[in-house]
């Protein structure tokens, strides 16, 4: 609490996310425009990555196993309806997310 009405600021930090080791998800073409869409995930290693699409309410439409020979380019399963969906990538200890739309 700041009683002298007199005000700082700090300074700018970045933060390298990948430095972290986290990997990274990317998704294309954002907006689809009813093409098909695909997923690349960074730091996959070896391992099968278990990917689920939601939409806005929450609900499941639907997963995919991803293998890792296909990380750096998978297409996701085709969605037709409008509206915005989130991507959620599990691989072992930690998960990546996402989101795009269909118009």
């Amino acid at each position: 609490v700041d009683f002298d009405r007199a005000s700082t600021y700090s300074g700018v930090v970045a933060v390298n996310f990948s430095a972290l080791g986290g990997g990274a998800l990317e998704l294309w073409p954002n907006p689809s425009g009813g093409q098909v869409v695909y997923i690349a995930i960074q730091g996959c290693a070896d391992q099968p990555v278990e990917v689920t699409i939601q939409d806005v309410n929450g609900r499941v439409v639907a997963t995919t196993t991803i293998p890792s020979t296909a990380c750096g380019k998978a297409q996701l399963p085709m969605i037709t309806t409008p509206g915005a969906y989130a991507v959620r990538a599990v691989l072992p200890g930690r998960s990546l997310s996402g989101y795009y739309i269909v118009d």
